[in-house]
């Protein structure tokens, strides 16, 4: 704890047993202290008094509503008069070339939209119905629900066939199941 560090050193004081000990005759000394500070503070008393910042001048609040209206009035005749060169600053210069900018963008935008729906219009329109209902019943992932609502409403008579599956026995769907892997709980008897 006296060398906490190589190059300094805690000055050698005398431990104290009792956290709230005092020095020696510190209470004797206490008084005379206590009254040489304050007898260094009075000459303090004695300088000139400062002057009270928080004055008005004489009549001040009398002429305040004339002064206020004078100034009303001026401000009323200025405010009338428009500035055009305040148009030409450069703020509002940016700000008309952003808007006429996105203005563009939305008409271009608009333009492009509306070709585009018509291009992709006229490209389904090459599309035979047959060709989507073969799309429809290889590629997509649809439910019998689907056909059946897309027929509906197409008006077509729905072509069925039927299939039939041939008598299978449960150990020749067991042989061709593989078993690896599968743990005995998994099997159903």
């Amino acid at each position: 704890m006296e060398n906490i560090n190589k190059g300094f050193r805690l000055p050698d004081r005398p431990r104290q047993t009792e956290p709230f000990a005092t020095p020696e005759g510190y209470f004797e000394r206490l008084e005379k202290r206590v009254e040489n500070r304050i007898a260094g503070e009075e000459d303090l008393l004695f300088l000139p008094a400062k002057r009270n910042i928080f004055t008005t001048p004489a009549q001040y609040f009398e002429w305040l509503p004339a002064r206020i209206q004078a100034r009303i009035a001026n401000a009323k005749t200025t405010a009338s008069r428009w500035d055009w060169s305040v148009l030409w600053s450069p703020a509002y210069g940016v700000a008309v070339a952003c808007l006429a900018l996105m203005l563009v963008a939305l008409f271009w935008t608009k333009q492009n939209t509306l070709n585009n729906d018509a291009a992709i219009e006229k490209s389904l329109a090459a599309i035979s119905t047959d060709d989507v209902q073969q799309y429809l019943q290889d590629e997509a992932e649809t439910e019998s629900a689907d056909i059946m609502e897309f027929y509906a409403q197409s008006g077509k008579p729905i072509e069925t066939e039927m299939i039939v599956l041939p008598e299978v026995s449960q150990d020749s769907l067991i042989e061709q199941i593989e078993l690896e892997g599968l743990r005995d709980e998994d099997l159903i008897d």
